[in-house]
């Protein structure tokens, strides 16, 4: 396990040479023991996998969304092997009558209370450091929460990627602002 002190710095927005100087990106380099970007070699790996976790909040997401785009960038064979994976934590645990359930929105929380009377405990599971350690256990590190990080298309992965985490400002606005209004959303 190789905890982040936060977020890491933006792989696409950021010189090589101030990536490999950051501490972090350079102990993730270290760990996983394979190299980096041509050097990469995955036969040299520490592990067989590397499983993400964060909080389910923004930030969790945005920290997920840059280890990707940095293993994608600089160790794509990770991710072309399949051995690059996320787990997918509850933002909630109830726990009811020795029965656990957990909720991945706000929203699915409160249809199920909706329709659930009674005494439970609710978990806030957000936070993953705050959990306990048998918690954390059950919703980080069992295989079945891991979701497999896999690529259909490279070329198109790499536009994307470009646009959501690279330099340029007006492009991801563009296609934030597009994609947006196209799910529903209007802006004034």
């Amino acid at each position: 396990i190789y905890q982040l002190k936060g977020k890491i710095i933006s792989p696409l927005k950021t010189d090589i040479s101030k990536i490999l100087q950051n501490q972090e990106m350079s102990d993730i380099i270290k760990v996983i023991g394979a190299g980096f970007g041509k050097d990469f070699d995955i036969n040299k790996m520490n592990f067989n996998k590397i499983v993400i976790t964060s909080d389910q909040d923004s930030d969790g997401m945005d920290i997920e969304l840059l280890l990707i785009t940095f293993f994608y960038t600089y160790m794509r064979p990770l991710v072309e092997s399949g051995k690059l994976y996320r787990a997918v934590t509850p933002l909630y645990i109830i726990r009811q009558k020795n029965k656990e359930e957990y909720f991945y929105s706000d929203n699915e929380l409160e249809e199920w209370k909706k329709t659930h009377k009674g005494n439970y405990d609710l978990i806030r599971a957000k936070g993953l450091g705050e959990l306990d350690p048998a918690d954390l256990q059950k919703v980080c590190f069992l295989n079945e929460r891991y979701k497999r990080i896999t690529i259909s298309d490279a070329e198109a992965t790499t536009k994307l990627l470009n646009i959501l985490q690279g330099p340029q400002v007006e492009l991801r606005k563009k296609y934030i602002y597009e994609n947006a209004t196209r799910l529903g959303f209007e802006f004034d």
